[in-house]
């Protein structure tokens, strides 16, 4: 987006694309990308960015409006910056619900392990995935069509529903998706049904947090 910090750096530096992807070590491709919202600085392409034209690394994450560092001072051991997740609404740990199509909020996470633009959040409701996962908990999920067995997945089942559940493929081709609490619904779908499209892989669970 053209109205990043990073992108701001870059105007003002009045180099190329070609000459300012070198000096922060990406591809020109990659700055193209970040530029039009397509992808996520990470926080080393951050650091690069602070440490090549002496720009706080608060500035570049938008949690300071102060540019420059003080004439001499250099990040030598940078914090961890922290990063913002999209909250894609809600997902079922128990009967599917509704997939939302666009950010409904976003989350301030402090450890910067997700900040490849490659993650997002979605807040868990019902008791199928319990004792491991309760209601209310945020599932961290990186973007991801395939998982290995037994993964926790978020699924989108029949084209407008989404669903958190244990993927468990059969040896006749159809997938369970394993609800965890015995006394909830679990999901099969045929090998017929996975090669027309009615259940796909949104991504995979990394991490269940707490949003206090």
């Amino acid at each position: 987006m053209k109205d990043t910090p990073i992108y701001q750096v870059f105007t003002e530096s009045q180099l190329s694309i070609s000459d300012f992807a070198k000096r922060i070590g990406l591809s020109r491709q990659a700055v193209y990308k970040i530029f039009h919202g397509d992808a996520q600085p990470s926080l080393s392409t951050l650091q690069r960015v602070s440490e090549e034209f002496d720009v706080s690394i608060e500035y570049l994450t938008g949690s300071s409006p102060t540019k420059y560092l003080p004439q001499g001072v250099k990040n030598i051991y940078p914090l961890d910056a922290p990063i913002k997740l999209p909250v894609y609404g809600s997902i079922a740990a128990g009967s599917p619900v509704a997939t939302d199509q666009s950010p409904i909020d976003e989350w301030i996470y402090e450890d910067p392990c997700y900040g490849d633009g490659n993650h997002f959040v979605l807040k868990v409701v019902g008791n199928s995935m319990e004792p491991g996962i309760s209601s209310g908990s945020m599932a961290i999920i990186k973007y991801q069509n395939w998982a290995e067995r037994n993964q926790i997945v978020a699924v989108c089942l029949y084209g407008d529903y989404a669903t958190l559940k244990r993927y468990v493929p059969q040896r006749d081709g159809s997938v369970l998706f394993r609800a965890d609490n015995p006394q909830s619904e679990s999901y099969v779908v045929s090998k017929e049904g996975i090669a027309a499209g009615d259940a796909f892989i949104i991504g995979v669970l990394k991490e269940i947090k707490k949003r206090y």
